[in-house]
């Protein structure tokens, strides 16, 4: 039984997401995020190769790197395969940040009896991706939370606080322990809609006199790792630049965005209609969109062709009936090519062979905006671009990222002044130096003292 107060590092440790820490004190532990790295060039799975199935897939997980080999937190009978102690239940309790996939991608093995805290509005994102099929079921045991809520675990005191990132319902957390308080940023941003959550969050943070702060560093080195990568974009400024970009454009607009960031679709659909185009939605976007308070009126449903044949036969998934049972617009293949410089499409990357059937004329245009393939490290960025090649389609992007700068991510540091800075979720975490700001690196899989910041294992 632990108790010296540790914080222990099972993943985000160089490399960008997979975050995975955990906070232990007298036999009680608190897990934060659970998600796997996002490394599809490098990953063992992916594309046709998935995980196995039940106890199987845990093993897969766990011996390919993605997940801890850890006692009392997986669903029993997967746990006993791989001789650990399954879920034990409310003295272990798994926070999430945000619903990005790195953060929480892995939820799916817990047992249900462990506690699955995330703010109400990332629950209620989590159910309407669940919903479609995107993510597997909502853990039985996940509850919502409301940010400045203190949670007690034990003698754990976790309380969440708002930050800006671009998904709903992110979170930074406050984790109170017997040796002295860590705070844990989540993913943020300043150049996003709301950047007085930021410096509300930093407030919190430095009143609580934090021994130590793990922030992450995505954006750490980018013109290093991206250098043909676009500047990024303040979130207000995204909408503005495709009406530019369709002003120009006299064939069909197409874009791909992510799902879990709504507000995007909001301000495209708001914005479209200056240059005389409306925006059609692939049904899971539209779901989303539509479950977290986006406006069914302000957009078309694209149905692809697999879409209507289940429709036809009744064979259509009760999400998308009910999305069509609301009183939403549709739109196919045919209206869409006999109209094309009326429409902002969003479509799936995966969904390209649409493009058969809606034939994009002359004068089309891709527009990428944070959706995927992510980037050039995504194989599938290749088959993106051969696609559009073929169809003589140009390419060009708008991006916004939902991560700090290096120099908002300095001035964070500085702001909440930690006694100790731990950097984390980045490929270069040595660049976040602060003058006369103690820091340790932590390790993968190495366990520190909360009280010094000492490694102990």
């Amino acid at each position: 039984m632990t108790t010296t107060p540790t914080i222990t590092f099972y993943g985000g440790i160089g490399t960008i997401g997979g975050t995975k820490i955990a906070i232990e004190e007298d036999g009680y532990r608190v897990i934060f995020d659970f998600g796997p790295t996002y490394s599809p060039s490098e990953d063992l799975i992916g594309g046709k190769i998935h995980a196995r199935s039940g106890a199987a897939g845990l093993r897969d997980l766990i011996t390919l790197g993605f997940t801890p080999a850890l006692d009392g937190i997986y669903r029993p009978g997967a746990a006993e395969s791989m001789g650990l102690a399954p879920a034990r239940g409310e003295k272990t309790q798994v926070f999430i940040s945000h619903l990005h996939l790195d953060h929480m991608g892995l939820l799916h093995l817990l047992g249900d009896d462990v506690p699955v805290w995330m703010h109400h509005d990332a629950l209620r994102l989590f159910r309407a991706v669940a919903a479609t099929g995107e993510e597997p079921a909502v853990p039985v045991g996940t509850r919502g939370f409301a940010w400045g809520q203190v949670i007690e675990v034990g003698p754990i005191k976790v309380t969440p606080v708002a930050v800006d990132h671009d998904i709903p319902g992110a979170s930074a957390l406050l984790i109170e322990t017997s040796a002295g308080t860590v705070v844990y940023t989540g993913d943020l941003r300043k150049h996003g809609p709301n950047p007085e959550l930021i410096d509300q969050f930093v407030d919190a943070a430095r009143a609580a006199g934090p021994r130590i702060l793990l922030i992450e560093g995505t954006r750490l080195g980018e013109a290093e790792f991206y250098p043909d990568r676009k500047p990024t974009l303040p979130e207000q400024a995204v909408a503005g630049r495709f009406v530019e970009l369709l002003q120009g454009c006299e064939g069909l607009a197409l874009t791909t965005l992510y799902p879990r960031n709504p507000l995007r679709v909001v301000n495209l659909a708001k914005a479209v209609p200056d240059v005389g185009r409306v925006m059609a939605l692939a049904p899971e976007m539209a779901y989303v969109y539509a479950e977290m308070g986006g406006d069914l009126a302000d957009v078309l449903i694209y149905l692809r062709s697999r879409d209507r044949d289940a429709l036809a036969a009744g064979m259509a998934p009760g999400w998308l009936n009910g999305l069509i049972g609301r009183g939403a617009k549709t739109v196919d293949c045919e209206a869409i090519q006999a109209d094309q410089s009326r429409y902002l499409l969003q479509l799936f990357y995966w969904d390209l062979p649409e493009l058969v059937d809606i034939r994009p004329k002359a004068g089309s245009l891709f527009i990428h905006s944070n959706g995927e393939p992510l980037g050039r490290f995504d194989p599938a960025y290749e088959l993106l671009m051969r696609w559009l090649e073929l169809f003589k389609i140009p390419f060009t992007s708008v991006p916004s990222t939902g991560h700090a700068s290096e120099e908002d991510l300095l001035s964070i540091i500085k702001g909440i002044a930690p006694e100790i800075l731990m950097p984390i979720h980045s490929k270069t975490p040595e660049r976040m130096d602060v003058a006369g700001q103690a820091r340790v690196m932590p390790e993968m899989g190495g366990v520190y003292e909360i009280a010094t910041g000492k490694k102990i294992g």
